[in-house]
């Protein structure tokens, strides 16, 4: 997919002012040719800088752009905690209005007081795609999300990138500032706020025995309060740090993987298995053994709805042609496993666990990876779309 992001920040920088003149030509101009040489469609962080700082203006040129040539548009929302559902509304808006094809990527409700909208927020899906809207998801089988630890931060403090930021952290008479409207987000007031933040990976070596404690277990350490804390570690990492947040209900986890449009997506790049630091998030390394432990063995959904939600769905969202399903001249990536012998071993506390009962896979028809251990045979290829 093309990230917004990275080509807005390239004609822009981290600033936030709309993306107007001779910046805006520039930007459509490059999306048009990376659209026409072959890439899937378009990504949208509206929750990370630059891409909080999109307008109706600028969200309408994406997504007209993407309809053009038949893409689909993939967008983390802007809010998934007390805004979440004007967050949908906004995109589903802009997809009606355009004909655009919406992936919401990693659908959730942050907060314990947020999760009564998810009722809401699937209802407002499923009546756009009874209107013929082509609306999809992706989600992990996990309650806890992982991401920098700096994006629960103001938007404001992002503006002008990252120097700016930590000068906004540094200063005391700043720091103030952020923090009181830090706390009118009230996912920020929630009791026990604090204990819901992990420290994942963080750069420095004062600061690495923070990994895989909470802010509320280090401010008991240090005796110092959790918000200065993770000031602090921003701060001192160079804002170099990540965090796992554990703010999703389960039974909204359930309800929203058993939607019919959903996929399951680890919302991870790739991790080695042998160079890792800190306490990475285990759906890095068990996301799809767990979702077949959890609903596929569980009988919460059938064998052959669950394998499609991981394959052939996937492959139909983007309009993949010859993948995904196994069918004459077709060609597929095929996996050999043992299902009643799957079982996810990562862990929070031990997320770098291999998953057992995954016997074989095979990369168009070449053996890459055996009873675990991944052969040196390589076999992927670039997949282009037609245009």
């Amino acid at each position: 997919l093309l990230g917004h992001g990275t080509l807005r920040a390239y004609y822009t920088g981290y600033i936030n002012k709309p993306l107007i003149g001779l910046s805006l030509k520039k930007f459509k101009k490059k999306c048009v040719k990376l659209l026409s040489q072959g890439v899937w469609g378009i990504s949208l962080g509206m929750i990370y800088p630059p891409g909080c700082f999109i307008k109706k203006r600028e969200l309408e040129i994406i997504f007209s752009l993407a309809r053009k040539f038949n893409s689909l548009v993939a967008v983390h929302m802007r809010n998934e905690g007390d805004m979440a559902e004007e967050s949908l509304c906004e995109l589903l808006e802009m997809a009606q209005k355009t004909n655009s094809k919406l992936h919401i990527s990693h659908l959730k409700v942050a907060g314990k007081n947020n999760w009564k909208k998810i009722a809401t927020i699937l209802k407002m899906i499923r009546l756009s795609r009874e209107k013929g809207l082509q609306v999809t998801a992706d989600r992990y089988p996990y309650t806890a999300s992982w991401t920098d630890l700096d994006t629960i931060l103001p938007d404001f403090v992002y503006d002008k990138g990252h120097q700016k930021e930590i000068e906004w952290l540094k200063s005391k008479e700043k720091r103030r500032k952020v923090k009181e409207v830090f706390f009118q987000d009230p996912l920020h007031r929630e009791d026990g706020f604090f204990k819901t933040i992990l420290i994942a990976q963080v750069r420095g070596k004062k600061l690495k025995n923070f990994e895989g404690k909470t802010l509320q277990e280090i401010s008991g350490i240090l005796k110092k309060d959790p918000f200065e804390i993770m000031c602090d570690i921003l701060v001192e990492s160079r804002l170099m740090a990540t965090a796992v947040f554990f703010t999703m209900s389960e039974e909204n986890m359930e309800k929203i993987i058993l939607e019919p449009y959903t996929v399951i997506g680890t919302d991870s790049s790739a991790k080695d298995f042998n160079s890792f630091s800190g306490k990475p998030h285990p759906r890095a390394y068990g996301t799809f053994p767990k979702f077949i432990e959890y609903f596929i063995k569980s009988g919460k959904i059938s064998l052959e709805q669950g394998i499609r939600k991981c394959t052939g769905l996937s492959a139909d969202i983007l309009g993949l042609k010859y993948i995904g399903y196994i069918k004459k001249d077709f060609q597929p990536d095929i996996i050999i496993l043992d299902i009643n012998n799957v079982c996810d071993k990562a862990t929070y506390k031990d997320p770098v666990s291999r998953p057992q009962g995954i016997d074989f896979v095979f990369s168009k028809g070449v053996l890459v990876m055996q009873k675990g251990e991944i052969l040196k045979e390589r076999n992927g290829h670039v997949i282009q779309k037609d245009i």
